[in-house]
């Protein structure tokens, strides 16, 4: 759904079990806090953030990598609400006092996987409000996010010295017997996971127009039309309204009745040779979250001033691609002042279907001959 989930790998030293699929979530270890309370048991001094004896770890024989610990972060020295031993409030009867009955107890000593997690949500948490500010409201994708914090980190459990310590040195990550290393990964460097946001091909191609005709932007994901420039995961999503047949929006009229998605992109089209053009369709990657969903495609005549129906498909749970072409004779009615061309995408659901939402990956125009080299 687009989600980042982030989950802790549990307290039992062993490895953890497989995930059905990929679900996108960034299953968290627990790691010594680097030299916050002294030098690493684990890491003979030479590495501080290696796994804590407790921490579940990435399945070594799990052939799909579907059982992977995909960061670290402190497994002790956590300061959190509780306990009392960093701060103990005070008992007393005033209910004015804000220090009464030890409601502001706090510890620096919760430890395990569980205090893990949540530093990682809090970091991917940030990360994902600086996204959305360099992409116009777009977060990353769950993988993405994933790919963010488990790349941009401060080494792999060990400091490969490349002779005695590294990643498969039994000293450094206790070997478990069986040739079993138990592995997490790294511990997340902020400040290079903000980098590699900024950095990063996330969001591909440049921004352009869209408008949601009819639907809903999602309050979670507010529409940005980077989310359409490419097949990259990130997509624009519409939640539908109920429309009868024959409803009209903007000079066009609903086909069928049923819960409806209406959208236009403004696309710049390629530098155009009209002695050679040949044809233009609009290409779309997208899906519906049920099924039995009618997409219909139209590009605005800018000659005669109407929306001219170009091709009906279908869509599902599934991504699915698509093109709907036009006559060769009409080609030049669709570009209008600066080559720029409009294409509406209408969606309903058909029968009982009810409410869904529509997704889309990308919207662009595909031009059969007719481009000329820059």
């Amino acid at each position: 759904v687009g989600i980042t989930c982030v989950m802790s790998a549990g307290n039992d030293s062993i490895p953890i079990a497989p995930a059905p699929f990929d679900t996108g979530a960034i299953v968290v270890g627990a790691c010594w806090p680097g030299m916050t309370v002294g030098p690493s048991p684990c890491g003979q001094g030479f590495y501080n953030y290696c796994r804590m004896s407790f921490s579940n770890f990435t399945d070594p024989e799990d052939p799909d990598g579907l059982a992977t610990v995909n960061v670290a972060a402190w497994g002790t020295a956590i300061t959190t609400t509780g306990y009392g031993d960093l701060f103990n409030g005070a008992n007393g009867t005033d209910p004015n006092n804000l220090e009464t009955n030890n409601l502001r107890r706090y510890t620096a000593q919760f430890n395990g996987t569980s205090g893990a997690g949540p530093m990682v949500a809090g970091l991917v948490a940030v990360l994902q409000g600086w996204a959305k500010q360099l992409y116009g409201g777009s977060p990353l994708s769950p993988t993405q996010i994933r790919s963010v914090v488990s790349s941009a980190g401060r080494g792999e459990q060990c400091f490969s010295l490349g002779l005695i310590f590294g990643p498969d040195s039994p000293p450094c990550n206790e070997n478990l017997g069986d040739n079993i290393t138990p592995l997490i990964g790294s511990f997340p460097d902020a400040l290079e996971c903000g980098f590699a946001v900024l950095n990063g091909q996330f969001v591909s191609g440049n921004a352009t127009e869209v408008k949601i005709v009819y639907g809903d932007a999602p309050a979670a994901t507010p529409p940005s039309s980077f989310r359409i420039r490419a097949a990259d995961g990130n997509y624009l999503k519409i939640i539908t309204k109920f429309a009868p047949q024959g409803t009209q929006q903007l000079g066009l009229a609903y086909l069928t009745t049923g819960f409806t998605t209406d959208i236009i992109a403004f696309l710049d089209a390629p530098q155009l040779d009209p002695d050679t053009l040949q044809g233009v369709s609009i290409a779309y990657v997208g899906r519906a979250t049920k099924p039995g969903v009618l997409i219909g495609g139209f590009l605005w005549n800018y000659a005669d001033e109407r929306w001219d129906f170009t091709g009906v498909g279908f869509l599902g749970p599934a991504n699915s691609n698509g093109a709907f072409g036009v006559s060769p004779t009409l080609v030049n009615n669709y570009f209008g002042p600066g080559g720029q061309m409009q294409a509406r995408l209408w969606t309903c659901g058909l029968g009982n279907v009810a409410a869904y939402q529509t997704w889309y990956d990308l919207i662009q125009i595909n031009v059969t001959g007719g481009t000329l080299t820059p």
